[in-house]
């Protein structure tokens, strides 16, 4: 077992810095998909926002803000200006929901980029992208290289941990002496006197 450890060490240790190099180069990526990932959002909050501006400008006329101009117009009876209330209800949703993550994503440092992105993800935004990876050259990028060599390394000690555990040879039995079945003679006891036969 020694000897095919020591033949595949080699291995496993180029295995290893290949796992590091491609954790590290991932995550380098990061940064350009944020970037291109808040251009395409920005966008579509432009887009929104012209939607939701104009409905304001509706609603400021009878001095209401836009949701209670919206709730007023649903007490309608009409069907088509429920159905038009509808749609106007979802476009003022969809630029707040725009509002909110591209201020949550502008404010948000370099440490809590990945987990504020994960809270306000959204997929099409993502299919509106046409991401292409890039060299990164900022301390952005760096940082993020950093951070995936240590996850990498964290990673690869975990497993090799775990693989020590089910690999390790069981401990031999230990050995017990045989504990004699006779009984210890008492110190008290006297021995029987050997009766001697007369002819």
């Amino acid at each position: 077992m020694s000897i095919l450890a020591a033949l595949f060490r080699p291995i496993g240790t180029f295995l290893d810095r290949i796992f590091c190099l491609v954790v590290a180069v991932m995550l380098t990526q990061f940064p350009a998909y944020m970037s291109q990932y808040v251009d395409v959002l920005s966008g579509a909050h432009m887009e929104a926002e012209r939607s939701y501006v104009e409905l304001e400008d509706l609603a400021v006329k009878y001095h209401l803000t836009v949701q209670e101009y919206l709730s007023t117009l649903a007490r309608n009876d009409n069907a088509m200006v429920r159905e038009n209330i509808e749609k106007q209800q979802q476009d003022v949703d969809r630029f707040m929901g725009y509002d909110q993550a591209l201020t949550a994503l502008r404010e948000a440092s370099v440490w809590t980029k990945p987990l504020v992105l994960a809270e306000h993800f959204n997929p099409a935004i993502h299919d509106a992208m046409a991401f292409e990876p890039q060299v990164p050259m900022t301390e952005e990028g760096v940082v993020y290289a950093l951070i995936g060599l240590i996850l990498a390394l964290t990673i690869i000690s975990i497993l090799k941990g775990m693989g020590r555990m089910f690999t390790r040879d069981p401990m031999p039995p230990t050995f017990k002496p045989k504990t004699s079945s006779t009984k210890p003679v008492s110190a008290s006891a006297e021995p029987k006197p050997v009766e001697e036969s007369t002819n």
